[in-house]
């Protein structure tokens, strides 16, 4: 596992500092054309290629067909709309399995819960969405727009 994790790209940059348990997302002074990915790992780490492997791909195929994406990652409050339903999930197809991670939301609005688990559902039925730490309320919500 990384320690830090820089991603710089065009005029954006994004850092998460596992030791720390922190992030930071901001705009950078000047626009540079390209990406930059950085990982920090500790020299003690004993995790091996073949653990993070089998945690993103198919066992049987080994097509890297998986991801988890830690929603509170992305929060700034609460989400609420289903614009911001959308922004989440931009980048989700090509997976087959992805994993979302709620921890820390205390509840998740209609328009955000109905445009992901039952709208972008519907329309990518081949993708499992597979929600994770949810309290009451945000179990509540899903449970509700995927009963409609």
């Amino acid at each position: 596992m990384t320690s830090l994790f820089t991603l710089i790209a065009n005029k954006y940059s994004w850092k998460v500092d596992a030791e720390t348990d922190d992030y930071a997302v901001g705009a950078l002074p000047h626009y540079k054309q390209g990406t930059l990915v950085r990982c920090v790992f500790p020299r003690d780490v004993t995790v091996t290629l073949q653990d993070v492997m089998r945690q993103v791909s198919d066992p049987v195929t080994h097509r890297l067909n998986r991801t988890s994406l830690k929603v509170e990652l992305f929060s700034e409050g609460m989400f609420i709309s289903r614009t911001e339903a959308k922004l989440l999930s931009a980048r989700l197809e090509g997976f087959e399995k992805v994993e979302l991670d709620f921890t820390n939301f205390d509840e998740i609005g209609q328009g955000f819960a109905d445009g992901l688990f039952r709208v972008w559902k519907r329309d990518h039925g081949e993708i499992e969405l597979i929600p994770i730490n949810l309290n009451h309320a945000v179990q509540a919500m899903i449970a509700a727009v995927e009963a409609e």
